[in-house]
C-alpha cells in the first residue's frame, strides 16, 4: 500500500460489477450523488461504465480517497471490487471534475484485448507509479474520446 506525502494528492483506480445493471435513471441519480459530495470533500475522478461494469479513478486528499473507495466496497450495489492502483501523484488528473462520466461502447472482438477491457475485467494491475500513469492515461483516453462523455 502505497501512501501519499504531505501535500502530495493520492490516487486510487478500481473496478466493479454492478448486482444489477443500473437503469439510465438510477445511473444519474448516483453520479449526481456522487457530483455534490465529491466536492464537498474535495474529491475529483472519471468514472467509466460498460455493461454493469465500472472503472473509476478517485483523487484527493488520502484520507477522504479511501473514505470512498470503502463506502463504495461496502455498497450491496457492487460486486467484485479490485483496487487496481494506489499511490501518491504530484497532481491531479481530473482537476476539474468531481465526477467525470462515460458509457464505454461495445468492443469488437476483432479488436482485441485492450487495457480498459483488461481493466474491467480486473486482469491488470499497476505496481509502481508509471504503471498507474498508464492506467490513468488509458482511462483519460476512454473518457475524451466517446462522445457520450459527461463531466461535472
Amino acid at each position: 500500500m502505497r501512501r501519499a506525502l504531505p501535500g502530495l494528492m493520492f490516487n486510487l483506480v478500481y473496478t466493479s460489477m454492478a448486482q444489477l445493471l443500473f437503469t439510465p435513471e438510477q445511473l444519474a441519480a448516483v453520479l449526481k450523488q456522487s457530483r455534490v459530495n465529491n466536492k464537498k470533500w474535495g474529491i475529483t475522478g472519471v468514472l467509466l461504465v460498460r455493461n454493469g461494469q465500472f472503472i473509476q479513478a478517485l483523487e484527493g486528499e488520502e484520507a477522504a480517497v479511501r473514505k470512498l473507495a470503502a463506502t463504495i466496497q461496502q455498497d450491496p450495489r457492487h460486486d467484485t471490487f479490485k483496487v487496481l492502483y494506489e499511490g501518491p501523484i504530484e497532481q491531479r488528473h481530473f482537476p476539474d471534475w468531481a465526477m467525470g462520466f462515460c458509457e464505454l461502447p461495445q468492443t469488437d472482438e476483432t479488436q482485441g484485448e485492450s487495457l480498459i477491457n483488461r481493466m474491467l475485467a480486473g486482469t491488470v494491475t499497476a505496481s509502481s507509479p508509471a504503471d498507474g500513469a498508464r492506467l490513468l492515461r488509458a482511462i483519460f483516453r476512454a473518457f475524451a474520446v466517446d462522445g457520450r462523455s459527461n463531466a461535472a
